[in-house]
C-alpha cells in the first residue's frame, strides 16, 4: 500500500521506489558512501556519522567528528602498495628506473621487455606448454 496522493496529481514516486529509497538506499549509502579522513592506504580512517536507524532515508547522515580505523577493502590500494613505505617504495623506484613504465601499459603500445618474456617462459613451464602469452588486466 503506497502513500495517498491528491486527486488529479501524479505520485512523486512509485511505491517500489519509495520502498527502495526508505528501506534500502539509506543503508547502502551508509555502507559505501563513507567519507575518508586519511590517505587510501591498506588501513584507512573513516569518518563516523549519525546512526541510520533513526533516519527515514531522506535525512542527511551527520558527521560526528570522530574517525574509525578500518581495513581498506574498497579500493585498488587495498594492499597498501600505493603508499610510501620502506619496503615497497625503493623496489618500485628501482624497477621503474630499470624497466621504465612500459610494464604498466599494453605491450602493443609501448613494447615488450625482457621481464614480459621471462614471465611468459615461466608460465609456459608451469602449465606444461611450449609457450604462453600474458597481458595486463586492470581496471584502474
Amino acid at each position: 500500500q503506497g502513500r495517498k496522493t491528491k486527486k488529479g496529481y501524479a505520485p512523486i514516486r512509485e511505491a517500489q521506489e519509495d520502498f527502495y529509497q526508505r528501506r534500502m538506499f539509506s543503508r547502502i549509502r551508509d555502507c559505501w558512501n563513507r567519507p575518508i579522513a586519511s590517505a587510501p592506504d591498506a588501513w584507512i580512517d573513516v569518518m563516523e556519522r549519525s546512526d541510520i536507524s533513526h533516519s527515514s532515508g531522506f535525512k542527511p547522515l551527520n558527521l560526528l567528528g570522530t574517525t574509525k580505523h578500518c581495513l581498506n577493502l574498497g579500493s585498488y590500494n587495498y594492499l597498501g602498495f600505493a603508499a610510501a613505505d620502506e619496503y615497497c617504495t625503493p623496489r618500485v623506484q628501482a624497477t621503474l628506473k630499470e624497466l621504465g613504465n612500459s610494464t604498466c601499459s599494453p605491450r602493443a603500445d609501448v613494447g615488450t621487455t625482457p621481464l614480459h618474456l621471462e614471465l611468459e617462459q615461466r608460465v609456459a613451464k608451469f602449465v606444461g606448454k611450449e609457450a604462453a602469452i600474458t597481458f595486463g588486466m586492470g581496471y584502474a
